[in-house]
């Protein structure tokens, strides 16, 4: 382990214009400046990484070289310290947790990668303003990045696939102002990306209302999620409030695109921004929830603009009766392969409620009942989507 600590030389010129007195304090500040200035801390393959994070004060930066370190990285209680890998081969492997982050503050995790844990990639708890940047998770035995009471929350650019037992990147309980973009989720076994406020965990001191608000969710990539939960959604709001949900791409995922919609949060997932998203299905994938966007459970006051919905599957935009009078949507294009007349479906509110608690929202199995709108019928209905169109569009892989 190398620390380095860097202070420069008095200036001679400065010290002659000086009388004495002034001369022994300016001593007295140099020799305090290590006691009071950030460090280094560089770490290698034959070095503990804990064994740094353990010396760390505020604003210390530890840099870790690329190597294979098999061990929990645990930072507890820290305020002000990154955490980044050198180069890009720097790997945790073989433990419970690649990186836990426990009543923290002001922490950044920079350039992992974290693979083959039992549990969870990263686990960030109680602390605010954690970053979480330029990593690759994969096949973790639960989930890729977990995060519960963890307000102004930033997780970009990691590279998230293969979780063995949940979602890629999950936000949980009440966290507000969390922003996640320009991650790329795929193949994991539930969700793609997750944000559920639930009211039902509460942190020690109590008190949380169960709601996430002022979210923005932008410029992600998710496919080929929800291998082994196809009733779920790839991009999945509980209890998620006045919050931005924007320039997002989903294609080929195995359950529905977008989902908002209240089971375990304090309210349901009210006054959102749905914009310029596209979620698509290639044709031939013949599942029952294929489903590009749906809101329900009284998830009013929501905007739907500026997006692409594309399925051959059961229809491209679903709402419940009492949610369907109280959104604004326009300029969207909606296409149905199977059917060009079917791009609306209102289920029955009261015959839904009757469902499984569970399920019920995107249960469509099960017949609910309501009614499908053709565009003209649904521009009928209420007055929405008066620009909006029907049309097939060309669709072109990001990932080739």
């Amino acid at each position: 382990m190398r620390c380095e600590i860097k202070v420069n030389a008095p200036n001679p010129s400065l010290l002659k214009r000086g009388t004495k007195g002034e001369f022994l304090i300016f001593l007295l500040f140099v020799f305090f400046i290590p006691a009071l200035q950030a460090i280094t801390l560089s770490v290698g393959p034959n070095d503990k990484i804990q064994g740094a994070i353990d010396k760390t004060k505020p604003g210390d930066i530890v840099i870790i070289k690329d190597g294979v370190y098999k061990e929990t990285i645990d930072l507890d209680e820290k305020t002000s310290i990154t955490v980044k890998a050198e180069g890009k081969n720097a790997v945790i492997t073989g433990v419970k947790n690649g990186i836990v982050i426990d009543n923290c503050s002001n922490v950044v995790i920079d350039g992992f990668i974290i693979k083959d844990v039992p549990r969870r990639g990263i686990f960030a708890v109680d602390s605010d303003s954690v970053t979480i940047k330029n990593c690759e998770i994969s096949n973790s035995g639960d989930l890729g990045i977990l995060t519960g009471f963890c307000s102004y929350l930033l997780i970009e650019n990691n590279e998230v696939y293969n979780t063995k037992g949940s979602h890629g990147i999950y936000v949980s309980n009440s966290s507000d102002y969390p922003i996640v973009r320009n991650n790329t989720c795929y193949d994991n076994a539930d969700s793609g990306i997750q944000l559920n406020a639930d009211i039902h965990t509460q942190p020690l001191e109590g008190g949380a209302d169960g709601i996430i608000t002022n979210a923005v969710i932008e410029n992600n990539i998710l496919y080929g999620n929800n291998i082994k939960s196809r009733e779920a959604f790839a991009l999945n709001f509980d209890g998620v409030q006045h919050s931005l949900i924007r320039n997002n791409m989903l294609y080929d995922n195995h359950g529905g695109g977008i989902v908002l919609f209240k089971i375990d949060g304090g309210d349901s997932s009210k006054f959102n921004r749905i914009s310029n998203n596209t979620v698509y299905y290639s044709t031939g994938e013949n599942f029952v929830n294929q489903i590009p966007l749906s809101i329900v459970d009284d998830s009013t006051g929501c905007i739907v603009e500026n997006n692409i919905f594309v399925t051959d599957g059961a229809i491209p935009f679903e709402l419940e009766e009492n949610t369907a009078f109280y959104i604004t949507s326009d300029n969207n294009v909606f296409y149905n392969r199977a059917d060009i007349n079917s791009v609306v479906w209102i289920k029955n509110t009261a015959e839904s409620r009757e469902m499984s608690d569970y399920w019920r929202h995107y249960d469509i199995e099960n017949a609910i009942k309501g009614k499908t709108y053709s565009l003209p019928g649904w521009q009928k209905f209420n007055s929405q989507d008066l620009r909006s169109i029907t049309e097939k569009p060309l669709f072109v892989n990001p990932q080739k």
